[in-house]
This record gives C-alpha cells, structure tokens and sequence, in this order.
C-alpha cells in the first residue's frame, strides 16, 4: 500500500485557475484533466467517489505555478504534501471496530476473555471503550 507523506484523508480535487483538474485519494493521484486539451472534468467523479468510499471530499481551487512548464507534484508538494512510500502488509491492517454502547452485554464479555486468551490477543484487543478487532488474522491450528 502507498501513502502520501502530509496529505488528507479522503478524496481531495484541486481546481487551477486555468481549468486543469485532478483527483486525489489519500495523496495519491487518480485522474488528470487538462482543459486546453478538453479532457472530461475529474471533480465530480471525485465527489462521487468519495460519497461512496464514505471518505470526506474537499476541493482546493489554486492559482497555476508561475512557470510554465509546472507539474502536478509541484502543486501537491507545495500544498505541504510529501513523497510517497510504500508500506509493508503488516503496517496497515483492515480492523473492526466495537463500541462497547454497541454489542450485547454477553458480546461484552466474550471479547473480553478473548482478549486475555494467549493466541486470541493477536487479533483482537480491548480499548477501554470497545475492540478492534483484526479482519486479516488467521486461526492457529487451522488445517484447511
């Protein structure tokens, strides 16, 4: 997986003052629209992309860079935006989350003797206010 060093969350369009589009998820570029060349506008496929990630969406309108042979990483870097990197499979791990207000009285306490059973603590863990619980974890002892 990537991550874009500094850059939102979510889906983030950036409108220049001359007409060029892009969209970005998370810092990473997905769509360039250029407007001298009449490509389809990107902001509203990122307006929906976002609506159904359930992720925030914001739109920057900013001025063209001054020179006339600029980029887009220009624009992001000067937006405060760092490089990429990518990170391992253990660095971002897809989890559950329990609110304690949401799970039954009996959830409550078999998550909770989970969380203290010694291979069990691998995959799920208490927060004080629920659990997080690990989606990609493997049972042990598991032959299939």
């Amino acid at each position: 997986m990537n991550h874009t060093l500094n850059a939102p969350y979510g889906v983030t369009a950036i409108q220049l003052d001359n007409g060029d589009e892009a969209i970005y998820l998370h810092g990473e570029c997905l769509a360039l629209a250029d407007f001298q060349q009449r490509d389809d506008p990107v902001i509203a496929t990122g307006e929906r992309l976002a609506e159904v990630l359930g992720v925030p969406f914001t739109l920057l309108t900013l001025p063209v860079p001054a020179h006339e042979e600029w980029c887009w990483n220009e624009v992001v870097e000067a937006l405060g935006w760092g490089k990429t990197v990518k990170l391992g499979r253990m660095v971002m791990r897809p989890v559950l989350e329990c609110c304690i207000s949401h799970i039954t009285a009996d959830d409550n306490t078999l998550l909770t003797e989970l969380c203290r059973e010694k291979f069990e603590g691998e995959w799920i863990m208490d927060t004080g206010v629920g659990y997080l619980i690990r989606l990609d974890a493997r049972m042990h002892g598991c032959t299939h």
